[in-house]
């Protein structure tokens, strides 16, 4: 998580980490709903989808408790999930995964 000081400007940028207790040792996709509120998180080492909620918007050190809230089992098993994208209206949650070399849906209720 890097905060901005000039919007748009990574010559401001300064650095704060998060120290979640994720159980993905190795993450490589993230995605943040729009609002800031919420993250979910998907590596290569274990078959699921993490999410965490936020108290301050964009602000990954304001998870207290820094566990996952939810997870999200992938099936057929993704041995490497590449990238998250949520549609807008939150109801369809799509990974694109290296290992299997496609994109999959979820439906979320």
């Amino acid at each position: 998580h890097y905060k901005h000081t000039t919007a748009w400007d990574i010559s401001t940028a300064s650095h704060t980490s998060f120290s979640g207790s994720t159980t993905e040792p190795a993450p490589t996709a993230i995605f943040m709903k729009e609002d800031g509120k919420r993250f979910f998180l998907a590596g290569q080492a274990f078959d699921k989808i993490e999410q965490f909620n936020l108290s301050t918007a964009y602000d990954t050190s304001s998870d207290v408790d820094t566990s996952p809230d939810s997870s999200l089992a992938l099936q057929p098993t993704s041995y490497a999930p590449q990238s998250i994208y949520i549609s807008p209206d939150g109801r369809h949650l799509y990974f694109g995964d290296l290992a299997f070399h496609g994109v999959f849906q979820y439906s979320l209720g």
